[in-house]
Parts: C-alpha cells; sequence; structure tokens
C-alpha cells in the first residue's frame, strides 16, 4: 500500500514541477514589452510573442518595444517562490514515503 503512496506523491511533486517549467518557457515566449521616450517617459506595451514586437505608432515611423527585463525577472522570480512553495506543500508528510518519493 505504501508504494502506491510513494507513487502518487512522485507524481504530484513532478506534475508541480513540469507546471512551473511550462509558466516559465511561456512568460520567456511571451514576455512584457515597453518602450522610452526620450524624455523618459515609459510606455508599457503588453505582452507579445519575443518573435514579433509590438509597434509603439504604427501610422509614423515604426518603433518596436523593448522587452521589459525587470519586469520579467520579477515574475519568474515569483513563479519559481510560488513553485517551489507547491512543491514542498506536495512533499508527503509521512518521512519514510518523502525519503523514497525524493530522487
Amino acid at each position: 500500500m505504501k508504494v502506491d503512496h510513494v507513487r502518487k506523491a512522485g507524481m504530484i511533486e513532478t506534475c508541480v514541477l513540469v507546471g512551473t517549467c511550462a509558466v516559465i518557457a511561456l512568460m520567456v515566449i511571451f514576455p512584457p514589452f515597453h518602450y522610452q521616450f526620450s524624455g523618459g517617459r515609459v510606455e508599457e506595451l503588453g505582452y507579445a510573442f519575443i518573435g514579433s514586437p509590438p509597434v509603439v505608432n504604427p501610422v509614423e515611423v515604426e518603433i518596436f518595444g523593448t522587452v521589459n527585463t525587470p519586469l520579467l525577472l520579477i515574475q519568474i522570480l515569483g513563479v519559481l517562490i510560488v513553485g517551489a512553495a507547491g512543491y514542498f506543500v506536495a512533499l508527503p508528510k509521512d518521512p519514510e514515503i518523502r525519503m523514497r518519493a525524493l530522487p
């Protein structure tokens, strides 16, 4: 009976890790963009595919936005914290099962 608990515990932890990695991959593929004008004003351009950044003003000269790297890093850090918390919550409470479930 304990073997089933070990298998179930390992699957839950694996799902949490795979889910965390999938969210981070999507965040990198669709990062936040912004554009900083010469006067210091910053315009947030939202999220877009990394291969086709959004255009600031398509009517005049096409100016492409840049990835808002500090915001992206903060978001990735937040997902890592939530993923780590979910991983440790998913660990079995029984120490014997926990030791067998750890990789």
